[in-house]
């Protein structure tokens, strides 16, 4: 990610935009051309001002330096040609490209001339995400869904955006989706979308199988990758396998090496599990040490770390050695907290007469070793002007995350802190975004208002040395505790792990000792 401008990664399922994991990264362009090729150009679109393409190529000859310029010109075409919907639109098209906060006026121009024009309506609501409200973008999608109810693809951005808003009603479209269109590539991104909406892993489990036993398998191979895993995660080897070994016979790329990878692991699981059943924790343990969930060979990784960590944890305990699982599960807890993890280390604390308070202190002696105190800042607030230094929240937890209102990962895991910290009382938690580009100051404040974010809007200053508090991408977090220590970094939050991010913060709150 660069500290410029970003691209949200995407999934593109026959044109249709999924968003799962993006990313920032710089997308500027800038295509030097000679003054007469802009020249025909121009003179091609002022014969042929509907050529959509025509527009395109001749603004893909221009950067966002040149926007003052590029606006007078097509304000000159509007007059020109007032009753042409492709001029705003294809003007709004490279707004939209460069971030400018007028792309939507554009649009919303087009729509006034054409209202039937669905494609609008999809780049409307793509335009509309840094001020607009979730109930407003969702509408401008089903617009779009019923001015092209043929399309698919418009469909599932409409059910997508809606888990949002109407989680229950998304999901039975979803399924309608699947049953009505099974022949569709739609319908196995419905089943995959469904999987990953849900928390219950029963009903995860049953929508991946789904899909594992559709004619989508192998087109989606990524959700199978997610079901191998949550299998082994449910220590459900055997099943596991015969998932590997289906997908290998089915599979005539390169991702039969994946698939030939992921079939070894499930039978290194089954032999060591199988071992442990036996009670035999030190063979066992010996099986689940040689388990790799990378390859290096394939460059792939099985998500199944902290399930591997567990089990030998567990055959250490059966062999006797419960205080070294109780110090491997306690460091463990110490950097990434979880009630699954917290009920182990108990349950181990006990076996080795440890009480609570004896617990937390191993903890916090583990979490605050080596911390430092974060890089004081003095720094511009958006809506007062005024300097916001870091020493002013002394006796607060601190949730500082560097940001920018464009970036799609950022605005992704807002909402997520927003939930967190509902929970505590925010005269003991400040919650700061320090916007890391400055070419998007005039998007903060409209984005704050219409998203309903609370966090305390500081603007970046590049002479300031970050020090321990520095950032090399967006989103980047820290927790800062009471007396300015950085406790945490680099963490994300999601929708599978929000508990973590409340258990820091709570037993920031509250240390038992440190």
């Amino acid at each position: 990610m660069k500290r410029s401008s970003y691209l949200i990664l995407t999934l593109i399922l026959i044109g249709a935009l999924v968003p799962k994991l993006a990313v920032c990264q710089n997308i500027s362009r800038v295509n030097p051309a000679e003054p007469n090729e802009k020249t025909r150009l121009l003179k091609a679109i002022e014969s042929d001002p509907d050529n959509l393409s025509l527009h395109q190529d001749y603004l893909d000859l221009f950067s966002a330096k040149d926007t003052v310029q590029l606006i007078s010109k097509y304000s000159q075409l509007g007059k020109k040609y007032p009753k042409s919907a492709v001029i705003p639109f294809a003007f709004g098209g490279f707004l939209k490209k460069v971030y400018h906060i007028k792309a939507k006026d554009y649009f919303e121009k087009a729509l006034s001339l054409r209202p039937d024009w669905a494609e609008v309506w999809i780049k409307l609501y793509e335009t509309s995400y840094l001020t607009t409200s979730d109930s407003i973008k969702i509408g401008y999608l089903k617009k779009a869904m019923d001015k092209a109810p043929k399309n698919l693809d418009y469909r599932m951005r409409y059910i997508s955006a809606l888990q949002s808003v109407d989680k229950m009603k998304s999901d039975s479209l979803y399924i309608e989706v699947a049953k009505r269109y099974p022949d569709s590539l739609q319908a196995g991104q419905a089943l995959w979308e469904l999987s990953l909406y849900t928390d219950n892993k029963d009903i995860k489990r049953a929508y991946y199988n789904q899909l594992f036993k559709s004619k989508h398998a192998t087109t989606f191979r990524g959700a199978i990758f997610d079901y191998f895993a949550l299998l082994i995660n449910n220590s459900e080897y055997r099943e596991a396998l015969e998932v590997s070994l289906t997908m290998d016979f089915k599979t005539f790329t390169n991702n039969t090496l994946r698939w030939k990878f992921y079939t070894k692991v499930a039978r290194q699981f089954i032999e060591a599990k199988q071992l442990l059943n036996e009670k035999q924790p030190d063979a066992a343990l010996l099986a689940f040490n040689n388990i790799k969930l990378k390859d290096n060979f394939s460059a792939v990784s099985i998500g199944a770390a902290d399930h591997l960590f567990l089990l030998k944890a567990e055959a250490n305990d059966m062999a006797g050695r419960t205080s070294l699982s109780y110090d491997s599960v306690m460091n463990y807890y110490s950097r990434q907290p979880s009630d699954l993890f917290s009920d182990i280390m108990f349950k181990y604390a006990r076996k080795i007469g440890k009480d609570s308070n004896q617990v937390y202190t191993d903890v916090n002696a583990i979490r605050y070793k080596g911390v430092k105190k974060a890089t004081p800042f003095s720094l511009l607030h958006y809506e007062t002007s005024k300097k916001v230094a870091l020493e002013d929240f002394k006796g607060k937890v601190v949730l500082l995350t560097y940001w920018f209102p464009s970036c799609g990962p950022c605005r992704a895991e807002f909402p997520y802190f927003e939930s967190v910290l509902k929970k505590f009382n925010r005269d003991q938690v400040a919650y700061i975004g320090i916007n890391t580009t400055p070419e998007e100051d005039a998007l903060v404040l409209p984005y704050i208002k219409d998203s309903g974010c609370t966090f305390i809007p500081l603007k970046d200053n590049p002479l300031w040395d970050r020090g321990n508090i520095d950032w090399s991408g967006a989103p980047t977090n820290y927790l800062i505790d009471q007396e300015g220590n950085v406790v945490f970094s680099n963490f994300r939050t999601h929708k599978g792990n929000e508990r973590t991010l409340e258990l820091m913060i709570a037993e920031l709150l509250n240390k038992k000792a440190k």
